[in-house]
């Protein structure tokens, strides 16, 4: 997933959209229609996160996409949350949860998951639910995951980078 940093959040969204949409339908993975990203902005919202967001979310599903999952039904995201990293939050580390459910055989989950656990990857996974669909026996499982896209940064004295924004609460990382 790339974009501009000129693009209007909503254009990126739509293209991202676009280019997921067709790489899924090359995949074979089917995508709700609902990507789990509003296009509109709160005037209480800072853009940068929810670019950052837009990212984190995209980069979950072209994972999806390259694990091949069968098909993504639900795509949520949660609010950004704000982690100081040390006890004079220099430090912080912002996360940007995305709930996925998906229905796939178990190798398709482990696969997905393997991804998701692969050094460089930036997503900590946050709940996993797994049950299986239909009768006994059946090897088509449905799976809700939520996992948490990371960025960290380093706090210089801006009022930008504080924890308490809107959307977001500060925790300590002991």
């Amino acid at each position: 997933f790339r974009m501009r940093v000129d693009q209007p959040a909503g254009l990126a969204l739509f293209d991202a959209r676009e280019a997921l949409l067709e790489d899924a339908a090359v995949a074979g993975v089917v995508l709700p229609e609902d990507l789990g990203v509003s296009e509109t902005i709160g005037t209480q919202e800072r853009a940068e996160l929810r670019l950052w967001h837009l990212v984190g979310t995209m980069q979950l599903l072209r994972l999806a996409i390259d694990a091949k999952l069968p098909a993504v039904t639900q795509i949520e995201s949660g609010a950004p949350l704000a982690f100081a990293l040390d006890s004079d939050a220099a430090q912080m580390a912002m996360e940007f949860p995305t709930r996925l459910v998906v229905q796939c055989s178990f190798e398709h989950l482990a696969r997905f998951l393997d991804m998701l656990a692969q050094e460089g990857s930036f997503y900590a996974i946050r709940k996993l639910r797994v049950e299986r669909m239909g009768t006994h026996g059946s090897r088509m499982l449905e799976a809700e995951i939520v996992a948490g896209a990371f960025l960290f940064q380093a706090y210089n004295g801006s009022p930008e980078l504080r924890p308490d924004e809107p959307g977001g609460r500060a925790q300590r990382r002991e």
